[in-house]
């Protein structure tokens, strides 16, 4: 909309796509005891509310809401029972080793659900149902942090300039993070990770 400079939104892109991992963490602490709460009051601010700061307000806390309601939901034996069944997906995980292959699905995933906090709750629901390991999930998530600037790009199609330029720059941020953490991720072992407690 040209308020911002191209400097600007750089700085602000690069602060938001560390900011997006807060909601993961939400999911890993499990609050979505909450939802309920943040789905209603969310809605009433969104919907009753006079200025627009608040309905904006309104509707970021109604998406968290139904974020964590949906992914709780996810999360039960009605949802998962189906994965933990199914041979097809339980030979496909023992066998995924590819980080390649997980790059592309990770990315893939982003691209349709096109919002990587979304993606990154379903793997943390797998992986807490014990239907992910690790060494394959780390490649998703790389996968999911690049396949984020997808709407981006959508969003840039027929913007000015400065818009392009701008989800150019996410784009190659998260590529950048990509060239870094594969190889790290490729030679890094797995074996200590239930060490690891949130």
């Amino acid at each position: 909309a040209g308020i911002m400079d191209l400097a600007q939104a750089t700085g602000v892109i690069i602060v938001a796509n560390i900011g997006t991992t807060i909601t993961a963490v939400l999911i890993a602490i499990d609050v979505s005891f909450i939802a309920p709460v943040c789905i209603f009051v969310g809605a009433a601010m969104a919907l009753f509310s006079k200025k627009q700061t608040k309905k904006y307000i309104g509707q970021i806390i109604l998406g968290f809401g139904v974020l964590f309601f949906g992914l709780k939901y996810m999360s039960g034996d009605a949802a998962m029972g189906v994965l933990k069944t199914s041979e097809a997906f339980q030979g496909f995980i023992t066998q995924a080793n590819n980080p390649f292959l997980g790059l592309i699905i990770g990315i893939v995933i982003c691209a349709v659900l096109q919002s990587s906090s979304a993606a990154i709750g379903i793997l943390q629901i797998l992986a807490l149902n014990g239907l992910m390991p690790m060494q394959f999930a780390i490649y998703l998530i790389i996968g999911i942090n690049v396949g984020s600037a997808m709407p981006l790009f959508l969003s840039a199609i027929g913007a000015k300039t400065n818009a392009k330029r701008a989800a150019l720059i996410y784009f190659i941020f998260d590529l950048i993070g990509m060239f870094i953490f594969m190889p790290v991720a490729m030679f890094t072992p797995y074996t200590d990770l239930s060490l690891i407690h949130i």
